[in-house]
């Protein structure tokens, strides 16, 4: 876990150098720490799987008056039990992305708006002896942004947000196993808040 925590701030960081270091001297810099219960749309997912907590780290730097390039990398978990059988059945998923949002500002309230994109790696470990035991994949969506940042002083601020993910990927296998060959829809809905602090 730890290997891929690193790996995670490595891409991020990587990702701000290409794109945002010519913008970084004299801009505002917003890292935030975010956790968020996360809402799957597709029924089968949620009729498997409970207990859905979204945690990220999500950075946004002013690039021209109220737009902000944003990057962020993620941490997903959820258990459950299989349909018919109940066997034990657990699922992870790291999302990272890479948008544009603008903000409304005013005076200590700041609304946004935003739009993205994200790459994920998705892990199943099943216990059913009917279907695979793990199944890893990639998969390519977009994101949606909406919510606002509520600042405490002068440079720590609150973040309340509400994002929609879009992404689907195939959990299709050779297998001899008879069942669950099947495309994936882990598109949701993410509610939840976070802590900034403003550079």
């Amino acid at each position: 876990m730890k290997n891929s925590m690193r790996k995670i701030l490595a891409i991020e960081v990587g990702l701000f150098l290409f794109f945002f270091f010519p913008q970084l001297q004299s801009r505002e810099i917003l890292p935030t720490l975010r956790g968020a219960y996360y809402y799957p749309t597709d029924h089968r997912f949620r009729d498997i799987y409970s207990t859905y907590g979204l945690y990220s780290i999500e950075t946004s730097v002013q690039a021209w008056k109220a737009l902000y390039p944003w990057a962020s990398a993620g941490f997903l978990y959820a258990s459950g039990s299989s349909i018919g059988e109940n066997d034990s059945t657990r699922f992870y998923m790291i999302p990272i992305g890479i948008g544009l949002k603008y903000f409304f500002k005013t005076n200590r309230v700041f609304p946004y708006l935003g739009l993205g994109a994200i790459v994920a790696y998705a892990h199943i470990n099943n216990d059913s002896k009917f279907v695979k035991r793990k199944q890893a994949r990639w998969g390519v969506g977009g994101i949606a942004k909406t919510g606002f940042l509520a600042y405490a002083t002068q440079s720590l601020f609150f973040d309340f947000f509400l994002d929609y993910t879009y992404l689907k990927m195939s959990f299709s296998h050779d297998s001899s196993k008879p069942t669950t060959n099947r495309k994936g829809d882990l598109s949701g809905l993410s509610v939840g808040g976070g802590i900034g602090y403003k550079f």
